[in-house]
C-alpha cells in the first residue's frame, strides 16, 4: 500500500528471474526488435519506437534496458513542439498527429471540401482517414502530409539527441511508402548527413 512510486517489472524479476514487462505497447516493440536482432551488432545503441495513436509515445531502449524515467513515463514525445501555426502559435506532435486531433481536423475540413470521402460519414473515425488516404482524398492527404513532416521533425530531434540504430513508428498512420518517404524527407532537413544512415 506504499504511496511511493517503483517499478514493479523490475521487483517481479527479482523474484522470478524471468523479464517481465509491463511497461506498455510502445515498449513491447522496443524488447521484440531487441531479441530479434542480435545484441553485439546494436551494442550499447538505442532502439526508439514511435506510437501514434490518441497520444504520441516513444519506447527508449539503451543497451537491452528500457528508460522509464522518474515516474515511468520516458518517452512523451507528443509535448515536443514540432511547428508553429499561421498565427504563431507553437504546436506539438499531438495537436497535429494524435488520432484525436485527425479526426477532429477532419470533421471541420468538410464544410471546405464537400467532395470529400469523408463528407458522406456521419461519425468520422480514424479507420475512415487513413482509408481515405489511400483513395487520395485531399482532407486525409493534406493532414497526413503535414502530420508527416512534423513527425520527421520529432524524429529529427531523437536521432540528434540519442542517435539510435533502430528507429520503427506504427500504429494509426497511413502504410505507405508516400508517408513515410514524406516523414524521410524531412528528417533529412533536420540531421547532419553524416548522423543519418536510412535503410
Amino acid at each position: 500500500e506504499s504511496s511511493d512510486l517503483f517499478d514493479i517489472g523490475r521487483e517481479l524479476e527479482k523474484k522470478y528471474t524471468v523479464p517481465i514487462l509491463v511497461n506498455g505497447a510502445r515498449n513491447f516493440h522496443s524488447y521484440y526488435y531487441w531479441s530479434k536482432y542480435e545484441k553485439d551488432k546494436i551494442g550499447h545503441s538505442a532502439i526508439l519506437n514511435i506510437n501514434v495513436s490518441y497520444t504520441i509515445e516513444c519506447g527508449i531502449m539503451i543497451n537491452g534496458e528500457i528508460i522509464l524515467g522518474a515516474c515511468g513515463l520516458a518517452g512523451n514525445i507528443g509535448e515536443l513542439i514540432t511547428g508553429h501555426d499561421e498565427a504563431g502559435k507553437r504546436q506539438t506532435l499531438n495537436s497535429i498527429l494524435a488520432s484525436t486531433s485527425i479526426v477532429e481536423k477532419a470533421s471541420k475540413m468538410i464544410p471546405q471540401y464537400p467532395a470529400s470521402i469523408l463528407a458522406s460519414i456521419e461519425k468520422i473515425n480514424i479507420r475512415d482517414v487513413i482509408a481515405a488516404y489511400y483513395k487520395n482524398d485531399p482532407i486525409a492527404h493534406k493532414l497526413y502530409d503535414d502530420g508527416a513532416k512534423h513527425l520527421g521533425v520529432a524524429i529529427g530531434i531523437l536521432i540528434n539527441i540519442l542517435n539510435p540504430s533502430i528507429i520503427t513508428f506504427a500504429d494509426e498512420l497511413p502504410n505507405s511508402s508516400e508517408f513515410v518517404n514524406t516523414v524521410l524527407d524531412e528528417v533529412k532537413q533536420q540531421v547532419c548527413p553524416e548522423v543519418l544512415n536510412i535503410t
